[in-house]
């Protein structure tokens, strides 16, 4: 998105008179390049690896992460209101990962090509 935004944005006069150091050019690769594109490239592989539905529940778990780095580092209080919520997430992320459910895992639908015969269980 930067590369493809980056003609815009100077074409704007709006940077000007920013000041591009090495310190920014490299806060902007750090950022760009590890940050948001090293996630990416996971986000991608994970998706691959384990489809988009489970890859999807991923983000379920960045509020309960976001608390507890909250009472982690600021001491902020957690309630058991907080941590119910916490089990119902952690509970929903567990089932669409395909936890044991009455003694049986489930799995994910396997993908079958145009025109093939599905597998038989």
């Amino acid at each position: 998105a930067t590369l493809y935004l980056w003609p815009a944005a100077l074409s704007t006069g709006a940077f000007a008179s920013a000041e591009l150091g090495a310190g920014q050019w490299g806060s902007l690769l750090a950022l760009g390049c590890a940050g948001s594109g090293i996630g990416v490239i996971g986000y991608m592989w994970l998706i691959g690896e384990v489809g988009p539905i489970r890859a999807a529940v991923v983000t379920y778990l960045i509020p309960p992460i976001g608390v507890f780095l909250g009472w982690l580092v600021l001491g902020e209080p957690i309630g058991w209101n907080l941590l119910g919520g916490l089990a119902c997430v952690v509970a929903g992320v567990g089932l669409v990962q395909g936890l044991p459910v009455r003694g049986r895992v489930r799995r994910p639908p396997s993908v079958v090509p145009a025109g093939a015969a599905a597998p038989l269980d």
